[in-house]
């Protein structure tokens, strides 16, 4: 984010773009690990299964799809916090703790993106998301008054309701870029203990683009992240960063 803290919230961030076409070779994951394995050497296929309706006399139910399954390339650096997912549909570029920064994380997006374009062509981009996940401890447990404490964004409650009777927020806030082009999703919603977090709320961020073929790709990535940065520091108090 736009401070340096000693113990950001962050727990993720990751660039997704999804793209589509025809032109599709089972070669294709072969050459991208060739691409990148001398900084992600670890390299892993894992089987996401697809999912189809079953019909009969007795019932309507779900099972998994053998013969759709869809195989993704995972690959890993040696210290396993940057990790790259390539599919026929989608690559991810995904930063867990410890964060490389931003400045690296940009450069790391735009190299990964021009390897992978130069094996599979000129594709049809169809989304872009970067996103950025965070948890934050707010104290012992939850309540309305403690959410506030912590967070410049929070729900009105009616006044025919007592907030503190309340332990637990869902909420999700879409809002449009200036151009139409984009938007930013703010979710907050509180979670159960983990760890040694007795009352962490999640602050989930992501700027999605919605008309890809009109934007140039390295200017809209500062575009998104600008706006994601300066969403977290406004949605946050000055006491819960003391506590970062």
């Amino acid at each position: 984010m736009s401070k340096q803290y000693k113990s950001p919230p962050l727990i993720e961030a990751y660039c997704e773009i999804q793209f589509q076409g025809s032109k599709w070779d089972i070669i294709y994951p072969a050459e991208f690990y060739n691409a990148v394995k001398e900084d992600f050497p670890i390299k892993e296929t894992i089987e996401i299964q697809d999912f189809h309706v079953v019909i009969n006399d007795d019932n309507v139910g779900v099972k998994p799809n053998a013969q759709f399954s869809k195989p993704i390339l995972q690959c890993t650096n040696e210290k396993q916090n940057v990790i790259i997912q390539f599919t026929e549909k989608v690559l991810i570029l995904r930063v867990v703790s410890p964060y490389i920064g931003w400045l690296s994380f940009k450069e790391l997006i735009l190299d990964i993106h021009d390897k992978c374009f130069n094996i599979i062509g000129d594709r049809e981009i169809k989304r872009v998301n970067l996103v950025y996940k965070n948890t934050l401890k707010t104290g012992k447990s939850h309540s309305y008054e403690n959410t506030k404490k912590y967070f410049n964004l929070y729900p009105n409650i009616p006044n025919n309701h007592d907030p503190n009777t309340g332990t637990a927020i869902q909420m999700l806030v879409e809002l449009p870029s200036k151009d139409n082009k984009s938007v930013l999703v703010i979710q907050q919603s509180t979670l159960n203990p983990v760890n040694d977090i007795e009352a962490p709320i999640a602050l989930n961020i992501k700027y999605i683009c919605l008309f890809p073929e009109s934007i140039q790709f390295e200017s809209w990535l500062e575009d998104a992240h600008n706006s994601i940065q300066d969403t977290f520091e406004s949605s946050i108090t000055e006491f819960s960063k003391s506590k970062f």
